[in-house]
């Protein structure tokens, strides 16, 4: 099972948490945010090895 498959299984197991809990508005915030963070540290990522691409090709 690759990463991205692993995944997708986590957050489909997530979900059907979310579902049967008495507190899903509470781990739904808890999951969106742990979603924020992912998503900002990825797109940090992505803008810092853009930087590095184009300061060392001169693009």
């Amino acid at each position: 099972m690759d990463e991205s498959e692993a995944l997708r299984l986590e957050c489909i197991s997530l979900i059907n948490r979310i579902a049967r809990s008495p507190y899903n508005l509470k781990l739904l915030l808890s999951a969106r945010a742990g979603l924020q963070i992912v998503a900002g540290y990825k797109a940090h990522r992505s803008q810092q090895m853009r930087q590095r691409m184009q300061a060392k090709f001169g693009r």
